[in-house]
């Protein structure tokens, strides 16, 4: 029995074709005809039958993509940016501060920040406000400083501008490496930098126009030109001197007294006695005058080969001519002020050139010395050392000044004296030094701190000084005594009041008559000193200086007593009152600069208004409808009784 097979179809090239293609196109009809037919045919099921819940579904189900931030155009209606989108842009933003090393303006990436700058750039560009590529590349190469507003300048007070600094990168090779370190693209650094350049032009020129009003100019006049009533008593402590100065104690006391004083202290009271820092040093010393070649040093220490011996003589004379070749008297026809004081190259060319050899020698031999000094070699090697190679060699034991040093014999200036102490503080190595005589170098051996003279030495003038400690602990007790009677059983703000008449009557029971200091103006305040100063004058000096806190007690109230800085006055103070200045009278001087502060503040005012956060959310309803909201935090219920 046979079976009937088919012919083996064979596919035709259209057939092989059209298998891989998604959409077959019907035998006869033309392709791009039928393509568009069924793409009309697809956009008007998803237009008119596919529900709307369900293309919402699909959007919905990607939180990124739900409005995270969106605010009301004047024209273009709702505007929203989804979270991912938003997110991109502060990382935009987060980017450009990493790559200008900005790291620390923290809440410049706050959402209320950026959500302003995406309103606050649309604005810009709808102004026409544009930022050319010719200034993009100038503040990417030579770098400047972006001031923005704060969401707020009345919160902000302290810092009401953000400075945003933009380093100078220079050449695009620099530009490319620091972007790719903190991982953006050169696209995204400009742009971002385009949009902070648009906003700063736009908020300047929004608030160009705000001038302040003369209203603002007088308020801030009369801040500045406050007065405060006063009435006052001092307490004199040279009065008081004239009560102790039969005062002694004993020695035990008084050396007591004297240890227990602070270093500064001893050191105000008892300066000229004081025993200063000393230090021994042992010096190596070349004489410039020794005619004497020293050949072992030159031969130890030679020239490095292919040095110009006349450039380094030219070399030593620029360098030391002011110690070495200066005249005996000023040369006035001299054209410059080294052809003045100094005497030619060619004058001393021979003297140069000997002294810079011997010169470079012992550079060399200074630093070989001061290697060997640190791992061990000896006073008595190093003086065995200078006299082989032709160097004097001085060593004091004794500890001395810098005044002592500055007067050595031989070899003291004050240069080399100061260059002693100081080394003293560091390794003790003295460096190589170039004197007006000689060419020193060595090291320092004992250090003697400075120090408080001893009480024995100055037994008097401790006396002394301990009466006018007296003399102060005695006016300082009768201010402090009429203060807590002023303040007594005060509980409240309000029982520390205390009227003109009961103040006179407790300073007189202390022995004090009250002084009306009248009517201060703040401007007054500038801390200068008169001659013939009176007690008010005084008090006024005290006032600018330390004594501002009394400017603001409550009125009618007493403050704590005041020390002059100079410890001869204490004064106790009642403050009367605070009030404008009965007539305004603005000089032309203070017109600019107080004009200047209103406009400053009337410009942050403005900017408040129109730009800060609260003024775009009340203009423009700018919100935040898909940040996360704040939990509350959980309030324990309370205990049941």
């Amino acid at each position: 029995m046979s079976t009937h097979q088919e012919p083996e179809h064979v596919p035709t090239p259209e057939e092989l074709a059209a298998g891989d293609e998604p959409v077959h196109v019907p035998k006869g009809q033309s392709r791009t005809r039928f393509l568009i037919i069924l793409g009309l045919m697809i956009f008007t099921l998803v237009i008119y039958v596919v529900p709307s819940e369900f293309t919402q579904f699909f959007r919905a189900s990607d939180p990124g993509e739900t409005s995270y931030v969106t605010w009301q155009h004047p024209t273009d209606g709702a505007q929203t940016m989804g979270g991912r989108q938003f997110m991109a842009e502060k990382r935009k933003l987060q980017n450009l501060m990493y790559a200008v090393g900005s790291r620390g303006l923290n809440d410049f990436l706050d959402d209320e920040q950026v959500g302003r700058m995406l309103v606050l750039d649309r604005l810009a560009l709808d102004a026409g406000i544009q930022i050319t590529d010719s200034e993009l590349r100038q503040t990417i190469r030579d770098g400047g400083f972006i001031v923005l507003s704060r969401p707020s300048a009345k919160v902000e007070a302290g810092f009401p501008e953000f400075f945003l600094q933009i380093p100078p990168f220079g050449d695009a090779a620099t530009f490319a490496r620091v972007l790719e370190s903190v991982g953006t693209t050169a696209v995204d650094f400009q742009e971002t930098l385009r949009t902070l350049l648009r906003i700063e032009r736009y908020e300047s020129f929004i608030t160009l126009a705000a001038q302040p009003r003369p209203a603002d100019i007088e308020a801030a006049w009369k801040k500045q030109h406050q007065q405060y009533g006063f009435e006052l008593v001092s307490f004199d402590v040279a009065a008081a001197a004239k009560e102790v100065e039969g005062r002694t104690a004993d020695e035990a006391t008084l050396r007591a007294w004297y240890d227990a004083l602070d270093a500064n202290t001893k050191r105000s009271r008892f300066n000229a006695d004081w025993v200063a820092e000393r230090t021994s040093a042992e010096l190596l010393i070349w004489n410039v005058a020794d005619a004497t070649e020293p050949t072992k040093l030159l031969e130890k220490f030679p020239l490095i080969a292919g040095v110009d011996a006349e450039a380094l003589a030219k070399d030593y004379y620029n360098q030391f001519a002011n110690v070495r070749f200066r005249r005996a008297e000023e040369n006035a026809a001299g054209a410059t002020a080294a052809e003045r004081l100094y005497k030619p190259y060619e004058e001393v060319a021979e003297q140069a050139r000997r002294e810079s050899r011997i010169h470079r020698a012992l550079v060399d031999y200074s630093a070989d010395a001061q290697m060997r000094l640190r791992t061990g070699l000896t006073s008595d090697q190093l003086a065995l050392e200078a006299a082989e190679f032709g160097l004097a060699y001085v060593r004091d034991d004794e500890p001395r000044t810098q005044t002592d040093w500055s007067t050595y014999p031989g070899v003291g200036d004050a240069m080399l004296a100061e260059r002693i102490l100081r080394a003293s503080r560091s390794d003790r190595f003295i460096p190589l030094y170039v004197g007006p005589t000689s060419i020193v170098f060595g090291r320092t051996l004992v250090r003697v701190e400075a120090a408080p003279p001893a009480y024995e030495a100055i037994a008097d003038k401790v006396l002394v000084e301990w009466r006018k400690d007296q003399s102060f602990e005695l006016a300082n007790g009768k201010a402090q005594g009429l203060f807590q009677a002023c303040t007594a059983g005060a509980t409240t703000p309000e029982a520390l009041v205390i009227d003109s008449a009961t103040f006179a009557a407790k300073a007189q029971a202390a022995g004090a008559t009250v002084i009306d200091a009248g009517w201060i103006d703040e401007s007054d305040l500038t801390g200068d000193s008169t001659d013939d100063a009176s007690e008010r004058d005084r008090f006024l000096r005290e006032l600018a200086f330390t004594g501002r806190t009394l400017l603001r007690l409550a009125d009618s109230t007493v403050g704590t007593p005041l020390v002059s800085m100079d410890r001869e006055r204490i004064f106790v103070a009642r403050k009367v009152g605070v009030r404008d200045p009965e007539t305004v009278a603005i000089e032309p001087r203070e017109f600019q600069q107080i004009a200047g502060q209103a406009s400053l503040e009337r410009v942050r005012d403005v900017r408040d208004q129109l730009i800060g956060l609260k003024g775009l959310e009340a203009r423009y309803g700018l919100t935040f409808p898909g940040r996360p909201k704040e939990t509350p935090a959980p309030v324990e219920p309370a205990p049941k009784s």
